[in-house]
């Protein structure tokens, strides 16, 4: 199957970071079957209007409204990872480092960040679009050079 959005795992290591959750473009919602185990089903849409969503329906039965973490996880497709992505990138020098992503011969994909001299600065290659671009995104949060709360 086609990933199509961030993991559960790739999500919560964001959300541990620090990236808003208002940033992200789907989510996993949480369901518990009869057997009492929780399964994690990929829905389309931002996660804070599906919990708006959910909780409209226990607004007339006196309940507390449930938390994201309790309804849904955030995640984020590679549209979303790449519009948190800077374009370019200064990390105190003169030197401005520029953003790319590109396919590989061996069915890879890169991203990097590097000069028009081709200096890199950071890359991953990946099996896929998407896992190349999350790696980065981690990256950037970790080098304080990505806006967490950017929703633009």
């Amino acid at each position: 199957m086609k990933q199509i959005c961030t993991t559960i795992k790739q999500s919560q290591k964001l959300i541990e970071l620090g990236l808003s959750p208002e940033t992200a473009d789907m989510y996993y919602q949480k369901v518990i079957p009869k057997s009492d185990k929780t399964e994690h089903n990929p829905k389309v849409g931002n996660p804070v209007e599906a919990l708006m969503w959910y909780n409209k329906g226990y607004a007339t039965f006196n309940k507390a409204p449930l938390k994201m973490e309790e309804h849904c996880i955030p995640a984020w497709s590679l549209s979303a990872l790449l519009e948190l992505v800077p374009k370019d990138i200064n990390m105190g020098t003169a030197t401005n480092y520029h953003f790319s992503l590109w396919p590989t011969y061996d069915k890879t994909w890169i991203a990097i960040y590097e000069t028009s001299e081709h200096y890199v600065m950071e890359m991953y290659e990946k099996q896929t679009a998407l896992e190349a671009v999350y790696e980065m995104v981690v990256w950037l949060i970790e080098n304080k050079c990505l806006n967490k709360e950017d929703d633009e």
